[in-house]
């Protein structure tokens, strides 16, 4: 029983891993936020940040990321979130990479005084590829032209990692009212995917898994002996 397991568990880890070597990998750990904030750097930055009881279209759930931007109580106010430096070392440099996420503007207000203006407020969605020490390239994604509209919208992005993603990829949103009087943005955002084309095994786990599949054959010769 014990010989069995064993070989069960060898096949296993080999056949993970022949899997993980040919398919797209979604590096974020928390991104439909049902853990809540749990892996997300926070910079209120005079706003704030927090969960919303709604969820994307994208998947299911019951809750999404909230910024609020809002400028009669400070200013500037630009609530940052970000993921960072998520699959270090496992990435290919310039490798193919899509970027996607549900998000909407309940409130999008450039000043309070005029009524609602929607369509007006800058949300910013950005990519970082992120060098081993200090360093990245990055590429604005989201950004006006382009608003995020009251109802929920899916983006989709198709990209490359930068020419050194050693470091990993980094991901950031941003709700910003800048230094606009009574300016008032809250934008939730939902089931935020970084999909890599390439995501190679690491050389230490295809030695575990070549050790393991060894220990399994000469257990079989010894046992045919």
């Amino acid at each position: 029983m014990l010989k069995k397991r064993f070989t069960e568990t060898a096949l296993a880890v080999c056949l993970a891993m022949s899997a993980g070597a040919a398919q797209a990998v979604n590096v974020v750990p928390n991104g439909t936020f049902e853990s809540g904030l749990d892996g997300w750097l926070q910079f209120p930055n005079g706003g704030t940040i927090g969960l919303a009881a709604e969820n994307g279209p994208s998947a299911p759930g019951s809750q999404s990321a909230q910024l609020v931007a809002d400028t009669t109580v400070a200013s500037p106010s630009f609530p940052i979130i970000k993921v960072e430096r998520l699959a270090a070392g496992l990435l290919t440099n310039g490798a193919p990479v899509t970027v996607s996420f549900d998000a909407r503007a309940p409130i999008q207000t450039v000043d309070s005084t005029q009524g609602d203006q929607l369509g007006k407020v800058v949300f910013i969605a950005e990519l970082f590829s992120e060098f081993t020490g200090d360093g990245a390239t990055n590429e604005i994604l989201l950004a006006p032209p382009v608003f995020l509209d009251v109802n929920w919208n899916t983006y989709t992005f198709n990209t490359t990692l930068g020419a050194d993603a050693s470091g990993g990829v980094s991901l950031l949103f941003k709700a910003d009212c800048g230094a606009a009087p009574n300016c008032a943005l809250t934008a939730l955002i939902d089931n935020v995917v970084i999909d890599t084309a390439t995501v190679p095994v690491p050389a230490a786990v295809w030695l575990f898994g070549s050790g393991l599949l060894g220990l399994v054959g000469v257990a079989r010769k010894k046992k045919a002996a």
